[in-house]
């Protein structure tokens, strides 16, 4: 799935995976949404910074960002 986000200041495309929210049962734990970055495109660029970024930042500050960019795809459509 692409997503695009500002990231400090900078358009990004985001490709990675989505998972949404599953719901507990009797049976189940559930699980909450994730997003997994796979890459971190800048502007019309295919050149992929996520390595720049790093794991961390992309799992702790871009994924979160995906996040709401879907929630706010999903409230818009």
């Amino acid at each position: 799935m692409d997503v695009r986000i500002n990231f400090e200041g900078v358009d990004c495309i985001v490709q990675g995976y989505y998972q949404p929210k599953e719901h507990m049962t009797y049976e189940y734990p559930g699980n909450p949404e994730s997003f997994d970055v796979e890459a971190v495109f800048v502007g019309g660029s295919m050149t992929d910074i996520s390595s720049m970024i790093g794991q961390e930042r992309c799992d702790d500050l871009i994924a979160p960002l995906c996040l709401e960019a879907i929630e706010e795809m999903r409230i818009a459509a």
